[in-house]
């Protein structure tokens, strides 16, 4: 019990020095800050005014209210530094909004000396962004994901807040018809594509009755309508009347026989792309009065046309054919009847 006793003077005697320590160090812990920005929450744009509302996050990380003035550590860039935002910051986490006019310059705000975040306020960006939705619709999936051109298309939108909103499809060549008021959960509309849109994604909006708007960026695909099959080959029709025999031709010299000979030309094989040309020749002295062709080798393609079939000349006869990608292994062979 004494030693207890007399150990008392000496905390009282040193009760001062720890004191003093402790006054040293309070000012240090006063001065730090504890809150922070947390990024952009969420944002709304109005389209028929033609205004976005961009909400700024923030974390108080201590446990009692923080003052934080505008100022060095409170502000926006470009200047004003103050716009409204809030000067207290409760412990835990906090948000406030800013509205500006859409196609304003970005707007940075940064608290505490962080790297703090920038609003976006392009037109073209502001429907896209992430809305907030306790004030705007919501886009959360579309069906069908894919129109074709030159055709219609039932489109059902779901997400949130959509009851009464028009549907809008950007791009030319793709109109949307809004099929009545919808619920808050799905909005209906009527996709009509042109036989001329071009295809590839396209953006989907939003507008409610508000002005507000939102969108999914390429969430809706135009495809090109598939080419119609090429229509079927019909019988051949009845054989016409024949025409009338033409005139005799001049007499050959006197005491000359004539004499027919067939002669074939040298083969040709197809080209890739099934074409090829042939020619078969008469012999010196003998004139070309009829011709044909001849096809071999294996692979056959898959159609053959024949473009011409015809005298090259007075002493030869060539034939060309196209084929829908024939083999390498075919082989067109042209001859010729001759006279003389």
């Amino acid at each position: 019990m004494t030693a207890r006793l007399r150990r008392i003077p000496l905390l009282l005697a040193l009760l001062p020095a720890l004191l003093g320590a402790a006054s040293l160090v309070a000012p240090a812990s006063a001065s730090a800050v504890n809150t922070v920005g947390s990024g952009i929450v969420c944002t709304t744009y109005n389209a028929s005014a033609n205004i976005a509302t961009v909400r700024f996050g923030y974390a108080n990380h201590g446990v009692t209210i923080e003052n934080l003035p505008p100022g060095d550590e409170n502000f926006f860039f470009p200047p004003p530094v103050d716009i409204g935002q809030p000067n207290q910051f409760v412990p835990g986490n906090g948000s406030f909004d800013v509205t500006h006019a859409a196609g304003d310059p970005s707007l940075l705000w940064t608290i505490s000396g962080g790297a703090g975040e920038a609003a976006d306020f392009a037109v073209a960006d502001l429907p896209f962004e992430r809305p907030c939705p306790e004030r705007g619709p919501t886009i959360t999936g579309l069906t069908p994901p894919t129109v074709t051109t030159a055709g219609t298309a039932q489109l059902a939108i779901f997400g949130q807040g959509l009851a009464g909103g028009t549907v809008t499809v950007a791009g030319e060549g793709v109109t949307a018809t809004t099929a009545g008021p919808g619920t808050e959960q799905r909005l209906d509309a009527t996709v009509s594509i042109a036989p001329d849109a071009a295809p590839g994604p396209r953006d989907v909006l939003v507008t409610a009755p508000g002005g507000d708007q939102v969108g999914c960026r390429g969430c809706l695909e135009v495809e090109a309508a598939p080419a119609p099959p090429a229509p079927e080959r019909g019988p051949a029709g009845d054989r016409g009347p024949a025409g009338e025999r033409g005139a005799p031709g001049p007499a050959g010299p006197a005491g000359a026989s004539a004499q027919v000979v067939h002669v074939k030309g040298t083969a040709v094989t197809l080209g890739a792309d099934g074409t090829a040309t042939a020619v078969a020749r008469c012999p010196a002295g003998r004139t070309a009065i009829a011709g044909g062709y001849a096809l071999g080798g294996k692979g056959a393609p898959r159609s053959l046309a024949i473009l011409a079939d015809q005298p090259r000349g007075a002493a030869a006869w060539a034939v060309t054919v196209a084929g829908g990608g024939g083999a390498a292994t075919r082989r067109l062979t042209a001859s010729v009847s001759c006279l003389g």
